[in-house]
């Protein structure tokens, strides 16, 4: 059950999201081409797509089946953690 466990931590932090390590992994490879500026809203777009997608893929999954609710509650923190940095609060 461990083992199940940690891939689905590895999934999950696997998500190009800003504050996870593929979102820092993905803005790090955007410095390459792009400016810092640049790099860095191309990442937060990146990151508030997925965010959206996986926000909808949720709700319709847990309305559909019936099943815990917090990874809603993961995502609607992801969301707000991301709005909090873009705005600079």
């Amino acid at each position: 059950i461990f083992g199940i466990i940690n891939l689905f931590i590895a999934l999950f932090n696997s998500l190009p999201l800003k504050s996870l390590d593929m979102g820092r992994a993905v803005y790090f490879l955007l410095l390459i081409r792009f400016s810092d500026e640049k790099a860095e809203q191309i990442s937060w777009t990146i990151s508030l797509i997925f965010a959206l997608c996986m926000l909808v893929f949720t709700v319709f999954y847990c309305v559909l089946i019936k099943l815990n609710f917090s990874l809603i509650a993961v995502c609607i923190y992801l969301l707000t953690e991301m709005e909090l940095k873009i705005y600079g609060q």
